[in-house]
């Protein structure tokens, strides 16, 4: 079935990585891909991989071709962004990043304890949105080290408000806030 033969490629995968075989994990991450499994995981992993190979321009129209077939997968479009500012392909990274947040302006955080609710207004469609080999992380330049230095009692929803539209229809979705942070720097928007 379906759900075997994804459960089948995703070990062969772990296989081929852990042995070295990056070629081969690779071709099999973007056949998953293709075949709809767009998690974060395996669009990580598929990075990850092009990085180890030096193929990260060939990863980016892979990830590009498939986030033009799905204009609505959100996460799709959050890597293709990164991954094209990384690569200094700004136009492109733009035009995803405002794709995505169209898509799905607003990220909810999971922590349902949180002392204190902060709602993070951003702009991922400054073209300035990056991929770290190092960290293996997506970040965005002078915001990514604000969630290191919350206290863990804080929750932090983001909502990205390149596409002004959905922006203000996701305000009305949006849970309690105690505090509301202004992440956009003018340099955001050309």
């Amino acid at each position: 079935t379906y759900e075997k033969t994804n459960g089948a490629l995703t070990q062969a995968t772990n296989f081929f990585q852990k042995s070295g075989h990056f070629s081969e994990a690779f071709q099999i991450l973007r056949l998953l891909l293709e075949r709809g499994m767009t998690l974060s995981k395996i669009i990580e992993e598929l990075i990850d991989c092009a990085d180890k190979l030096n193929i990260l321009d060939t990863c980016a129209d892979i990830l590009a071709e498939l986030a033009t077939k799905h204009p609505d997968d959100a996460t799709l479009l959050n890597y293709t962004s990164g991954l094209m500012g990384t690569l200094g392909r700004k136009k492109e990274s733009i035009l995803f990043g405002n794709m995505a947040a169209a898509s799905k302006p607003f990220f909810a955080s999971s922590r349902k304890d949180a002392k204190l609710r902060m709602l993070v207004l951003q702009c991922t469609a400054a073209g300035d949105y990056r991929y770290s080999p190092h960290s293996k992380r997506f970040f965005m330049p002078g915001i990514s080290d604000l969630y290191t230095l919350l206290d863990p009692g804080i929750s932090s929803h983001r909502l990205l408000v390149d596409d002004l539209p959905a922006a203000l229809a996701a305000l009305n979705s949006l849970p309690p806030c105690d505090l509301v942070f202004n992440a956009i720097s003018d340099p955001d928007y050309e």
